[in-house]
């Protein structure tokens, strides 16, 4: 991104349609060990990775 700052996506749902979302957690500047035990912690605690949309 353009400030350099680590950043990383994972699915955290569906809508009323079945189209998937996602959040984004971003973290301090050479802090992407961080962001990624964030993400780490986030998917084991919501299973949202495990989830597909209908037909994949």
């Amino acid at each position: 991104n353009y400030t350099g700052h680590p950043c990383i996506t994972v699915p955290n749902g569906f809508d009323a349609q079945g189209m998937p979302h996602s959040i984004t957690f971003t973290g301090a500047l050479y802090g992407e060990g961080d962001i990624i035990q964030v993400a780490r912690d986030y998917q084991a605690g919501t299973q949202w990775d495990e989830r597909h949309p209908e037909g994949f």
